[in-house]
């Protein structure tokens, strides 16, 4: 599916629905932060992201409604300056060209939303998936030790092998834990606050975000009033919706 299609669908998905989720077979996470960004101008927030389990690498990613006066005023405001975004026209925070590179002011909020994105898919359960595997391996090595043929290979190749693949395994670890603490790190600094979900999965969140399950994930801060004087359209900080769809007419 073109980039264009993809943000009409989700666009027309948001005008009706309370979640929205969007699949990206690529997997490509700079192409899945600028749809999330795209969304949050259009008053939804992104919650999470995770591969979807099929074989060709697709990641889904969450996104919710937010029902923050804030939220609303700026979708509101969004659409009357964006009517043609859900076909094929300018897109707010985005150049020209269907790429999905942000506008300079827009950047920090596309970079903030990547790291999200990168911590959600390699976060603590990765460690633990090549955890899992060392001890796998080591299993299976002591088992082909035992056997004196190990699984068909000679001793000397297959203690090789083992040995190549926890060497692996660590260098993932070792680089996966690094990668993760430098997403942690620039996602607290930026005000994210890590909460465990109903999996005991952590996850980075807006302070007024709740893990979803309850009546309403999103806290509102701002109570019934209206939006911060001279707020960032493009901070990263929060946002949302509200017309939740094109001006009817």
């Amino acid at each position: 599916m073109s980039t264009d299609k993809q943000i009409a669908q989700m666009l027309r998905l948001m005008a009706s629905n309370e979640v929205v989720e969007v699949t990206n077979r690529w997997g490509s996470v700079k192409k899945l932060a600028g749809l999330a960004f795209i969304a949050e101008q259009f008053g939804f927030a992104y919650y999470g992201a995770e591969q979807s389990g099929a074989n060709d690498g697709a990641v889904k990613m969450q996104l919710y409604r937010d029902p923050s006066p804030y939220a609303q005023q700026r979708a509101a405001a969004t659409w009357a300056q964006f009517p043609q975004a859900g076909n094929g026209g300018p897109l707010p925070g985005i150049q020209p060209g269907g790429k999905l590179k942000p506008v300079p002011e827009a950047a920090p909020a596309v970079e903030l939303l990547k790291a999200r994105i990168n911590f959600d898919l390699t976060g603590k359960n990765a460690e633990k998936r090549m955890m899992w595997g060392a001890i796998g391996f080591t299993v299976g090595g002591a088992i082909g030790v035992a056997r004196g043929d190990f699984f068909g290979l000679t001793m000397g190749i297959g203690l090789g092998l083992w040995a190549f693949c926890m060497a692996l395994l660590g260098f993932g670890f070792i680089w996966t834990r690094r990668r993760n603490r430098k997403y942690a790190a620039l996602l607290a600094s930026a005000g994210f606050v890590p909460v465990r979900d109903e999996t005991g999965r952590t996850r980075f969140l807006r302070p007024d975000q709740q893990v979803p399950g309850h009546a309403n994930p999103f806290a509102n801060p701002y109570g019934a009033g209206p939006a911060p004087q001279g707020a960032n359209p493009y901070s990263g900080g929060p946002q949302g919706a509200a017309p939740y769809g094109p001006p009817q007419r």
